[in-house]
C-alpha cells in the first residue's frame, strides 16, 4: 500500500492566492487615492469660487442696522457712515460709481487710521492669489502628460495649509478692526453674510489639505 505523496500544488495554492490578491489591493488603493485627489481638486475649486463671491459681494457689514450709543454731530455721523459703508464692501473695494473721487479719499483716510484693515486687505489678496494657484495645481493631473508630477501631494498639502493660515488670519483681523472702530466711535455694527462665507472657505481648505494627505500606494 503506497502512502500518498502530497502534491506541490497543494502547498503553493495559499501562496498563489496571496499573490493574486496583491494587484486587487493595489487597484483599490490607487482608486481610493485618485478619488481623494479628485475630491481635493473640486473642493479647492468650490472654495475659490466662494472667495470670488466674497470679492464681489458688498454685504460684509450692515450699515443700515448700525446703532449709535450717543448722539454725535452730523459731520461725525456722516464720517462714520462713510467709513462703515467702505468696510461693508469688503477687503477688495472696487469703486464703479461717479463718486469714486470722494470714495477714494474716504478709503485713504480709513486705511490710514485703521492699519489692521489694510493688513487684512493684503492678506486677503494673498489668499486669493494662492487659492488660484492651488486650484490650478490640483487640476494638473487631469492633463495626460502631467499625471505623475514629482511631490504633487506634498506641494498640494503645503499650499492648502498656507491658504488655511491666510484665511484664518484675515477672518480674525476683520472683526478685530471692526471691534476697535466700534469702541472708538461708540457704535455697534452687525457683520454681514459675506464675512461668514469666509469661515466656510476656511473649512473647505482644511478638508482639501486633509484629502491631499491621504497616503499614496
Amino acid at each position: 500500500m503506497q502512502t500518498p505523496v502530497p502534491s506541490s500544488n497543494s502547498h503553493s495554492w495559499p501562496r498563489e492566492r496571496q499573490h493574486s490578491q496583491l494587484p486587487f489591493l493595489r487597484r483599490v488603493t490607487y482608486t481610493f487615492r485618485w478619488l481623494a485627489q479628485v475630491a481635493a481638486a473640486e473642493i479647492s475649486l468650490l472654495a475659490f469660487i466662494l472667495l470670488l463671491l466674497m470679492v464681489f459681494s458688498k454685504q460684509w457689514l450692515y450699515p443700515s442696522r448700525s446703532r449709535f450709543f450717543q448722539r454725535c454731530p452730523e459731520n461725525v455721523t456722516n464720517t462714520i457712515y462713510s467709513s462703515v459703508s467702505i468696510m461693508s464692501m469688503g477687503l477688495m473695494y472696487l469703486c464703479k460709481s461717479k463718486s469714486c473721487a470722494n470714495a477714494g479719499r474716504d478709503s485713504y483716510n480709513l486705511l490710514t487710521h485703521h492699519p489692521i484693515f489694510l493688513v487684512a486687505m493684503m492678506i486677503f489678496l494673498l489668499a486669493l492669489a494662492l487659492g488660484f494657484i492651488l486650484t490650478i495645481w490640483l487640476h494638473l493631473p487631469y492633463l495626460p502628460h502631467l499625471q505623475s508630477l514629482p511631490n504633487f501631494s506634498l506641494i498640494g498639502t503645503i499650499l492648502s495649509f498656507c491658504e488655511v493660515i491666510f484665511i484664518f488670519v484675515m477672518l480674525l483681523l476683520f472683526p478685530i478692526n471692526l471691534w476697535i472702530f466700534e469702541l472708538k466711535r461708540n457704535v455697534s455694527i452687525p457683520i454681514g453674510w459675506s464675512y461668514f462665507i469666509g469661515w466656510l472657505v476656511f473649512i473647505l481648505y482644511i478638508i482639501c489639505g486633509v484629502e491631499e494627505e491621504v497616503p499614496s500606494c
